[in-house]
């Protein structure tokens, strides 16, 4: 009956949106040093998540805020899937910002990627340089290639087109997502090529050739690093992401901790790059 299609309907929708509304990661990483949960860098950790959670000046997916200075400096990179609608972008950043802290609670360095937004923090990194570790792989094992040869000779140059033209983007964005025919088999080939902006055309084109890839003999690849991302598939997978509604608007970030004059070490400054 049409009551029952349309219940089917509201329920696909929901488990569509689910992982972006819970901000479930599909993988996370951790590393670097062990902080306490009393400790400075904790708080200037909390003034970049709070902040990233509550920013409603970006409009373009991405972000790059700091605060601290010297050992507890924390340096955020969070990068918004290029063809999520605004609202998605925002809800998938708000949610890592919150999940981020329990998902490598007391270490400097984590990483957490979901479907439409990448989130990496750490007191170990220079805006402007190719973060490729950690690294995070999919791999399509349901479909394998066929005619490999024919397939390589297409992913190989989707993807080089792909490279140049995501380098070629600007300081807010550098995205590229296309189709090719596969040769001699009649099917299409989906690509998409991104780079966090803070990234030069050489760094972009750096990173994303870099990026290791298990096998060409699979039907569908992900691969994902905190500065540059790169996935291919036989079935498309861009270009029709679902726009989740605005957040309300949040409560106001916990107020700037400064510390006493001499102890620049510790100050809490928060700025965008």
């Amino acid at each position: 009956s049409i009551a029952l299609f349309l219940i089917a309907i509201r329920i696909y929708i929901v488990l569509l949106l689910s992982p972006i509304i819970s901000g479930q990661f599909i993988n996370t990483e951790c590393g670097g040093e062990s902080y306490a949960q009393n400790s400075t860098y904790r708080s200037n950790l909390n003034t970049v998540l709070n902040a990233l959670s509550s920013d409603t000046r970006i409009t373009y997916g991405f972000y790059n805020l700091t605060a601290g200075q010297g050992p507890n400096r924390v340096s955020s990179l969070v990068t918004c899937r290029g063809d999520a609608p605004l609202g998605t972008c925002r809800a998938c950043v708000n949610n890592s910002a919150q999940l981020l802290p329990q998902a490598c609670p007391g270490q400097t360095m984590a990483f957490g990627y979901s479907e439409y937004c990448t989130i990496f923090v750490s007191n170990n990194f220079t805006y402007g340089t190719v973060q490729d570790y950690p690294v995070f792989q999919l791999v399509n094992h349901g479909t394998t290639v066929a005619d490999v040869s024919g397939f390589n000779r297409s992913l190989q140059g989707l993807l080089n087109t792909l490279i140049n033209q995501a380098a070629s983007g600007n300081a807010e964005k550098k995205y590229a997502a296309g189709e090719v025919n596969i040769t001699g088999n009649g099917g299409k080939l989906y690509g998409l090529v991104q780079c966090s902006p803070d990234l030069d055309r050489r760094s972009c084109i750096e990173c994303a050739r870099g990026v290791p890839m298990p096998n060409f003999t699979s039907s569908g690849v992900r691969s994902a690093e905190p500065s540059c991302y790169v996935q291919y598939d036989v079935s498309p997978f861009f270009g029709n992401v679902p726009n989740v509604a605005l957040p309300s608007p949040p409560s106001p970030p916990l107020p700037l901790n400064t510390s006493p004059a001499g102890s620049a070490g510790n100050e809490t400054c928060l700025c965008g790059l």
